[in-house]
């Protein structure tokens, strides 16, 4: 992979002494290098060390080819926030899943905790539950799991908020009923 370093073309990205850097073609005169940031090395070859950013930067462009560092880029550069390497992005998942699967069994078990025990015993499962989703969207924000989980319990929740609100509605009308009823009953009795 080549990376066009500026007015430095074709240089070559690689490792030296355990560390990426750039190594400039044999062709650059001296002066432009130095200005650069270059270095010589022991072999005389002439090398610019590579910061993090700019080693992002370039890992991830290189997938599509040759990499050109311009003014413009330098400008992305320090905006530029690289996906997270697939063995760290595994790691969080795991730990992200891990409690997803924990806050999914507090959520079953609130369900028969509420019926057997109290109201109040099932609600502490059910919050232990969402404390437990909000930790993961917020700590591991790209965890499947978690989106997917976060979308369940919103669902479930708007749900149970239908719900709450249709048996109000019934409750009110068969309240209403009942009161019609018992008023046109009174009516009916003499004296």
């Amino acid at each position: 992979m080549l990376v066009h370093f500026f007015e430095v073309r074709n240089c070559t990205f690689e490792s030296y002494k355990g560390e990426p850097v750039l190594f400039a073609p044999y062709d650059i005169d001296d002066d432009t290098l130095m200005k650069r940031g270059f270095r010589r090395s022991k072999e005389e070859r002439w090398y610019r060390p590579v910061n993090m950013k700019e080693y992002s930067y370039i890992v991830y462009w290189a997938q599509y080819g040759d990499v050109d560092i311009n003014d413009a880029a330098s400008q992305n550069i320090n905006n530029f926030n690289m996906p997270m390497p697939y063995v760290q992005r595994q790691q969080n998942d795991n730990t992200a899943n891990i409690l997803c699967y924990v806050s999914v069994g507090l959520m079953a078990l609130g369900f028969p905790m509420s019926i057997l025990g109290t109201i109040l015993v099932g609600g502490l499962f059910f919050i232990a539950a969402l404390v437990l989703m909000i930790i993961v969207r917020v700590k591991y924000p790209q965890n499947q799991f978690g989106k997917v989980l976060c979308i369940v319990y919103i669902v479930l929740a708007a749900i149970a908020i239908i719900l709450t609100i249709a048996a109000m509605i019934i409750i009110a009308i068969v309240c209403n009923q009942f009161i019609q009823d018992c008023e046109s009953c009174c009516h009916n009795i003499p004296g």
